[in-house]
């Protein structure tokens, strides 16, 4: 297995000449990435600075930046398993909710008396049998029961 040889050496306090920074001028903790000024035969060197600027212009982050990234994300993920876990007895709970307010809507209707003739507006005596309304049906026995009449053709006029 061939081993990976990089092309680029770093120099803690001194390089050889020009021995400083292309962009900035720095002397220490210069990287020369393997390519040489053209026309020149000198190194092409970079200060640790002007490399983590590069880099960060061209959208890589730093190892800090990416730890405190992930610490944030990690947070949010068990935040979000932690809510995960609690949804199905957030659902039992809207269901029963659901329910119990369901019965209550029920019960509280069949408690509710049916008037035993329904309430007509004035002049409505004579269109009683084609306005729509909710009249009793004849011989009805229980007591609420009720019927909806439709309107006849001769209403729409």
């Amino acid at each position: 297995m061939d081993v990976f040889k990089a092309s680029f050496r770093f120099y803690e306090q001194a390089a050889p000449y020009p021995g400083m920074c292309l962009r900035c001028s720095a002397g220490s903790k210069l990287w020369d990435l393997g390519r040489s000024i053209p026309g020149t035969n000198m190194g092409a060197y970079y200060c640790d600075g002007c490399l983590v600027e590069l880099a960060s212009f061209t959208g890589m982050k730093s190892k800090d930046l990416h730890d405190d990234v992930v610490s944030t994300l990690s947070t949010e993920l068990e935040k979000a398993k932690a809510q995960l876990e609690a949804a199905p007895n957030l659902i039992k709970e809207l269901t029963n909710g659901i329910n119990s307010l369901l019965s209550d809507f029920i019960t509280d209707l069949a408690s509710v008396t049916s008037a035993s003739k329904p309430v007509q507006p004035k002049g409505a005596e004579a269109n009683s049998g084609d306005s729509g309304e909710i009249s009793e049906e004849p011989g009805a026995s229980v007591k609420g029961s009720a019927k909806v009449t439709k309107p006849s053709a001769k209403s729409s006029k």
